[in-house]
């Protein structure tokens, strides 16, 4: 192992796609799509993960419902236009997406020799850390794997003229997490030609 390879720090660009359109965590939505890409401080990128995710309270309808219990659903179709038949033939329970989650983090740690927790990074934090949450159950949960706090892109993307999201996002929760890896691709080779890194 080279030196300082131990302290190696992994970046979760993390993105949902949800059965609602608001972004308050206090809405009742669900997570129903997630994209993560895993890279180090270089952006050179470990791995890829997603995954629909079904859930017991979906499993009654042909169609997405209209009911405010799960949040503004036909709108949400609109956007991220995810049938929900491909949500629960092909969709994992949470259990299946956090044991493959976990597994794939700590394949990845092992593979670069660090202790560390990735740190997601989102164009929404408290949106993916919420439904990472639902996932895991709470962040209070002893398998939680990520670091205790998420990271915002805006303020970076700002201070070194990324355009956000390059443009119009594509509502695939893997495609927007890649956008946001790219975006900070881009910030970090500014950064470099700056010498701030």
């Amino acid at each position: 192992m080279s030196k300082g390879l131990s302290d190696k720090q992994i970046y979760c660009f993390m993105d949902y796609e949800t059965t609602g359109i608001d972004t308050c965590v206090r809405t009742p939505v669900l997570p129903i799509q997630i994209g993560a890409v895993f890279a180090d401080r270089d952006m050179d990128v470990f791995g890829e993960y997603t995954e629909y995710i079904k859930w017991q309270e979906l499993m009654w309808y042909e169609k997405w419902p209209d009911t405010p219990a799960l949040g503004d659903t036909a709108r949400a179709a609109k956007v991220h236009k995810i049938p929900l038949s491909d949500v629960k033939e092909k969709g994992k329970w949470a259990f299946q997406v956090r044991q493959e989650l976990t597994s794939m983090i700590n394949s990845i740690k092992m593979g670069i020799g660090t202790e560390k927790r990735p740190v997601i990074i989102s164009d929404a934090p408290n949106f993916e850390t919420f439904f990472t949450e639902m996932i895991y159950g709470s962040r209070q949960n002893r398998d939680w794997p990520f670091y205790y706090n998420s990271w915002s892109v805006y303020p970076l993307f700002q201070i070194f003229g990324v355009k956000p999201l390059y443009g119009s996002k594509p509502h695939d929760a893997l495609g927007d997490a890649q956008l946001l890896h790219e975006g900070m691709k881009e910030v970090w080779e500014k950064a470099k030609r700056l010498k701030m890194l």
